[in-house]
């Protein structure tokens, strides 16, 4: 199995060719380095299928020859990666965050080393993260309770948990995905397609709030006081929330969700940034 990553400009609404790469695994995020240009991208299967395999990190532009894609799988110190979901730049500070859903850790990785400098464990099923690069910490989003409870964590640099937010889940994972998660020697391929989408969280480093959503809300913590807010978009015909991106100029957030009256078609919507107003919503066509 294989995965394209297209390169697209946006002014003049055309891919980038010579920028494309076909990558061999299973894709389950991306990620751009603001002040390079490379991207990362996360593939928890390995090449045959199985549960493993690692992050990529790419040149701007991979086939001009100017630098090799970086794979991140096996480190020196600590145990190969399992099942990673996310991965994500702390582009300040030259350090990648990395979701290590199958070993149920974080770890924090500096990209000119390759080192290790931070692991995070004792935590369950992390699969989608923010970096936090107005203070070099991270935004984990994981669970507190297999099929009931979701948690969004707040980590220090060096690793240390800030904060933890605890909220009920909607809607259960499936009894084969719960049965697969009991240990860690236990899981299975079952794990990887019903972890949350890595997209399910995003940092707004202007305004340092931190956005996440689950089934049909959208959560709103203020890290400056750790007060969360909730808004149900169920109430404007749309839930089953997938994916969360902020707009940094106005603060207003994106979401993609499904629309409730048909039960099929993805529509994006905007909320304002004070999380109390629905702004709109246009359909996707796929």
């Amino acid at each position: 199995m294989s995965e394209i990553i297209y390169s697209v400009d946006i002014n003049e609404g055309a891919l980038i060719g010579a920028r494309n790469v076909i990558h061999s695994d299973e894709i389950r995020s991306i990620d751009v380095d603001q002040t390079s240009g490379k991207y990362v991208v996360s593939s928890p299967r390995n090449e045959n299928g199985t549960v493993g395999g690692g992050v990529t990190i790419y040149p701007q532009s991979p086939q001009l020859g100017y630098d090799l894609p970086l794979v991140l799988k096996d480190f020196r110190d600590v145990s190969s990666l399992h099942g990673p979901h996310d991965s994500r730049f702390d582009y300040v500070r030259r350090k990648l965050w990395i979701a290590d859903t199958g070993n149920n850790r974080v770890l924090k990785v500096n990209i000119d080393t390759e080192a290790v400098e931070t692991v995070i464990t004792n935590i369950t099923y992390p699969h989608a993260l923010a970096a936090n690069i107005n203070k070099g910490g991270a935004f984990v989003k994981a669970y507190s309770n297999f099929d009931t409870m979701g948690a969004v964590y707040s980590f220090s640099p060096s690793g240390t948990q800030l904060s933890k937010f605890e909220y009920v889940l909607g809607e259960s994972l499936s009894s084969s995905s719960s049965s697969s998660m009991e240990s860690e020697s236990s899981v299975s391929e079952d794990f990887i397609p019903s972890m949350p989408f890595a997209s399910s969280i995003v940092y707004d480093h202007v305004r340092s709030r931190v956005w996440w959503v689950a089934d049909s809300n959208i959560y709103m913590a203020d890290t400056r006081n750790m007060q969360v807010n909730v808004y149900d978009i169920s109430a404007n015909n749309i839930d089953n929330l997938k994916s969360i991106d902020v707009e940094l100029s106005s603060g207003n957030v994106l979401v993609v969700g499904r629309l409730i009256s048909t039960g099929v078609d993805w529509y994006v919507a905007q909320v304002s940034r004070d999380n109390n107003k629905f702004l709109g919503y246009a359909y996707i066509t796929i």
